[in-house]
């Protein structure tokens, strides 16, 4: 972000050998640029610091085991803890796994032999890593795939003699571990051949597909079904593969031939936890298109060119989605989107849990600057697991790309150090909507960086909207609108709910509008002249939603109240950590609305519409909701409703037909609507009540 003044930040950093956080002061260089330029969002980022050079390593038993000198890219498990393979300060390479303790400190412990080779291992749910065990000081012992515990002990997995005289003797390689640990794949290099093997982590691996050479490396994910995703070759015609032992190989996605669907196709795709989801990097070709949009009738139409992509089990087989494609370095609302991907990094994709209907699907590419960058996307779908059904139009929505961190921009605990490259392997986990962690190289050394999969953000203050008149505010009565400060009724100064309404609906929907085009909707006599979705100066939820949807043929999603009690962290915890919800609260006493997107350690992730994650004039950085003194007021939630069996669900057609709901727990403490006094009630700790309806909206001429 360009910022017009001298600031000073406060920052928290991560001492690790003893690992605190220290609040310290710095300052950011000021580079002045009108606001009407200002689109580009925070260049310095708030992020936890998992470790970096230097830090302290401790094995298991808790005794000292030097400190970290380099790290692989890492891989995090459901529970937030990080594998960061790493060579510590005398050079022997080492498995390390990395915890956020609940009072934001970390603990790095190493749990193998010191000469461990690490090719790209993977956590799973129970801490357990698996690694290739390969005795690098004397290359003609024997090579393990072994699965290591946190407290340090192992199981041998798979066991073969290297030859290192040759070059290609015995060796396995590339191990990967299903998320839930009840899987293990690997691929077995023995006189040349290249053999994927997989197998339950407590029994024997099997063959289950024969590899074509690959001297450039294979990058293989097991899902928790077993099936296992690669690309079967060195080239970028090689097919991207799916293979599972009893099941025939599928190929989701083939370059060859004379009339190919793709021309190029990333070396690392990703699959699901489920096995439902494969992603990867693509360049489509126009009769590729063609031929996908006439076999998914119904399916949002695919154009040629390069991008990321899903393919997507159905009831109906596979259908493909674009998640991102190139963006418009015009376009306000993708000012810093991919002009280029990544072909060789990984494509990774979590899991939806019982209450979601999206995807996170991190990926790297670069902008238009050429600026490496690591991008998220959210996937959006009405119907999830076998339930899937191509024919309907709005099954999948793609949010637009959210940058996460780029080159040259900044990391509070790095030193100031600026961000040369950026690096992912297993990037994203299934808590709430996906916690990240990714690997930099500044020019302050090396660091693992652990955030949460962002909304793409956006400002009330940016062109074009900025100084569009918020609707309700227009008056031919009373000449110049202005609000109690004097400033005009402009989006920049009232449109902290539009703004708010709007990122939530790229994520939950996506719907990629801007508070602009949103503002002219509620303007239009579709808008009710801007009373229908805007009331004075706040947002009339459940109906701007059905407004906004509506528009664009989206009937599944709405807005839901929540009635709890100010201040409530552990309502909110359930909204946006468990459910993964994005969560619409008010702050300032309730005189500005912010978007609450998950949580990450014990702080809760905010995008908020009037300040950036960079300073303010306050000093403080708006990245996390406690800068607000944990002071709120929850309003509701944008989501599909979908099916969600902890709750029951009353309607009516309408609220005078009488139907409540209120429960009275044996002290006499009440949740609920209270036709008495026409309160929603919530005396009953941890319970809180939701309200989820459209309302009505009389317009008189």
């Amino acid at each position: 972000m360009h910022i017009t003044s001298w600031l000073s930040l406060l920052s928290a950093r991560l001492n690790r050998a003893h690992p605190q956080r220290v609040p310290q002061r710095r300052t950011v260089r000021p580079r002045v640029e009108p606001l009407e330029d200002r689109t580009c969002p925070s260049t310095i980022h708030d992020y936890e610091v998992i470790a970096r050079t230097g830090s302290a390593l401790r094995i298991p038993q808790g005794a000292d085991a030097g400190t970290l000198a380099g790290m692989s890219l890492p891989s995090i498990n459901d529970a937030g803890a990080v594998f960061l393979g790493t060579s510590s300060a005398t050079g022997l390479n080492a498995v390390v796994e990395g915890v956020v303790n609940p009072d934001g400190s970390v603990t790095l412990s190493r749990i193998t032999d010191a000469d461990t080779n690490f090719t790209f291992p993977r956590i799973d749910n129970s801490g357990e890593v698996v690694a290739q065990d390969q005795h690098l000081s004397n290359p003609t012992l024997t090579t393990h795939i072994r699965v290591w515990r946190p407290t340090g002990t192992r199981t041998d997995y798979a066991t073969g003699t290297y030859n290192g005289t040759t070059g290609s003797g015995d060796i396995f390689v590339v191990p990967t571990i299903s998320r839930d640990g009840t899987r293990v794949a690997f691929i077995d290099n023995r006189s040349g051949q290249y053999t994927l093997m997989e197998g339950p982590a407590g029994g024997s691996p099997v063959a289950i597909g024969q590899l074509a050479e690959n001297t450039g490396g294979f990058r293989p994910v097991v899902a928790n079904t077993g099936a296992v995703v690669v690309r079967n070759g060195a080239t970028d015609s090689s097919p991207v593969m799916l293979y599972q032992a009893g099941h025939p190989p599928v190929e989701i996605a083939s370059a060859a031939g004379s009339d190919p669907v793709f021309t190029h196709l990333g070396s690392s795709p990703g699959i699901s936890d489920d096995g439902q989801i494969v992603t990867f990097y693509g360049v489509l070709t126009p009769l590729g298109a063609s031929g996908y949009n006439a076999a998914q009738p119904g399916m949002p139409a695919l154009s040629a060119g390069p991008g990321i992509f899903a393919s997507v089990a159905t009831r109906a087989g596979r259908v493909l989605v674009r998640v991102a494609g190139i963006t418009d370095p015009l376009d306000p609302l993708n000012p810093l989107g991919p002009a280029r991907f990544e072909p060789t990094t990984r494509v990774a994709v979590n899991s939806t849990e019982a209450t979601q209907k999206a995807v996170s699907v991190v990926y790297v590419g670069y902008d238009h600057a050429e600026h490496k960058t690591l991008y998220a996307s959210r996937l959006n779908f009405s119907q999830k697991g076998a339930t899937f059904d191509p024919a309907d139009p709005a099954t999948f929505r793609a949010g637009a790309p959210a940058v996460v961190v780029q080159k040259g921009d900044e990391i509070v605990g790095m030193n100031d150090g600026v961000v040369r490259d950026i690096g992912i392997y297993d990037p994203v986990n299934n808590h709430g909507r996906g916690d990240l962690v990714f690997w930099v190289d500044t020019d302050e050394g090396q660091g693992i960086i652990h955030t949460q999969v962002p909304v793409r953000y956006l400002n009330q203050g940016d062109n074009p909207w900025y100084d569009d008149w918020y609707a309700s505010g227009l008056s031919a009565d009373t000449g110049v609108p202005r609000d109690e400060q004097g400033h005009p009724f402009w989006i920049k100064y009232q449109g902290c709910a539009l703004t708010t309404l709007t990122m939530a609906l790229d994520d939950v929907a996506g719907l990629q509008e801007t508070p602009g085009t949103l503002n002219a909707l509620f303007q239009s006599p579709e808008g009710k002249g801007g009373y229908g979705g805007i009331i004075g100066n706040d947002v009339n939820w459940p109906t701007a939603v059905k407004l906004a949807t509506g528009q664009a043929g989206i009937t599944n999603v709405q807005f839901t109240e929540v009635h709890a009690p100010d201040n409530d962290t552990q309502v909110l915890d359930d909204l946006v950590s468990r459910r993964g919800l994005l969560t619409v609260v008010k702050v300032k006493n309730g005189g500005h609305f912010i978007l609450v997107t998950g949580k990450v350690g014990n702080r809760f992730v905010i995008a908020d519409p009037g300040h950036r994650t960079v300073s303010n004039a306050d000093d403080t950085f708006r990245s996390y909701l406690d800068v607000y003194g944990d002071q709120f007021t929850i309003k509701g939630y944008i989501s599909d409703p979908g099916e969600d069996l902890s709750e029951t669900t009353f309607a009516a057609s309408a609220p005078e037909d009488g139907l409540s709901l209120l429960v009275t727990d044996p002290q006499g403490r009440r949740t609920g609507y209270d036709p008495a006094t026409g309160e929603t009630l919530t005396q009953i700790p941890g319970t809180y009540a939701r309200v989820s309806q459209v309302h009505r909206v009389n317009v008189s001429q």
